[in-house]
């Protein structure tokens, strides 16, 4: 039996530019991988610890030797670092696409980003839902930073109890699957997406679904690069801001017949710490 969807509105307090919807998107996902304990330590702390063993490796005379009389337990150590900079990796090329891609579509081409983990697509845990609002294209970040809009998008998800919960609760799986949805008529840039035909979303995982949602306010007024940008409701409301209040953006109004499903081709498989003689692993990356 399915467990009822824990729904989250996000309410945004500035527009809804183009550099908001990436970090946005990359920043949940991160959050949401370090949560469910696919990776062990935050994304930001393993890419550091990383860059100091290269930075340790560099600086190293004779690394030949140093690699010929590895013992056991270093050559565990250097088994998995290799592992996790081979899965973050693949990550981040997953973050370069999706963020190229909303770079090339149009303001309202791209309506949703799936996340979904599990051992596969069709036996998922846990199915993350990230409905996208309209990105407003003409805006510049340099009069709306996104920093803190991210700061209070990730703040309502810690603060939702439910979702706060479900955060908590241990998966057996590290895979993790990532889709687009945009519209029909959009055609993709990145050869790392494969399209999925007659996809239909999985019914029996744990569903969330974070709404993105936006104020009609939030961009009249507003001057970039000394163009004056009016509120699109004043011309032609748009089905995804109809209606008399915020509430109205969470409504999925998005035709399926008129949409497309796009998934990566491989999936991120996560990783946990391991200990050598009690000591973390990741902490002797320093050390091998």
């Amino acid at each position: 039996m399915k467990s009822p969807s824990v729904e989250i509105g996000v309410q945004l307090t500035d527009v809804f530019t183009q550099s908001l919807c990436s970090e946005l998107i990359v920043e949940i996902v991160k959050f949401i991988i370090y949560q469910k304990q696919l990776i062990p330590f935050p994304l930001d702390h393993l890419k550091l610890c990383i860059a100091r063993r290269k930075s340790i490796e560099d600086t190293r005379i004779d690394q030949t030797s140093s690699r010929d009389n590895q013992t056991g337990s270093t050559y565990l150590v250097e088994k998995h670092l290799k592992k996790t900079v081979d899965s973050l990796d693949l990550l981040d090329s997953m973050f370069k696409s999706i963020i190229s891609e909303i770079e090339s579509c149009d303001s309202n081409d791209l309506k949703e980003v799936l996340l979904v983990l599990g051992a596969t697509i069709l036996s998922p845990q846990n199915v993350f839902r990230i409905k996208i609002p309209q990105i407003e294209k003409l805006h510049s970040d340099k009069y709306h930073p996104p920093r803190k809009q991210l700061f209070n998008v990730l703040r309502s998800l810690v603060g939702t109890s439910n979702f706060a919960d479900l955060m908590c609760k241990e998966i057996s799986s590290k895979n993790l699957f990532i889709f687009l949805k945009l519209n029909a008529s959009y055609c993709v840039k990145s050869s790392h997406l494969l399209p999925k035909e007659n996809f239909s979303l999985p019914l029996r995982a744990q569903e969330s679904i974070i709404n993105i949602l936006t104020s009609d306010g939030s961009s009249a007024d507003c001057c970039c690069s000394g163009i004056k940008i009016f509120n699109d409701s004043n011309v032609e409301t748009s089905p995804a801001r109809a209606g008399s209040d915020n509430s109205a953006t969470t409504l999925d109004i998005s035709n399926e017949s008129l949409t497309s499903w796009y998934q990566f081709k491989s999936p991120f498989v996560g990783f946990k710490d391991e200990k050598v003689n009690g000591v973390s692993i990741v902490n002797l990356w320093m050390k091998s």
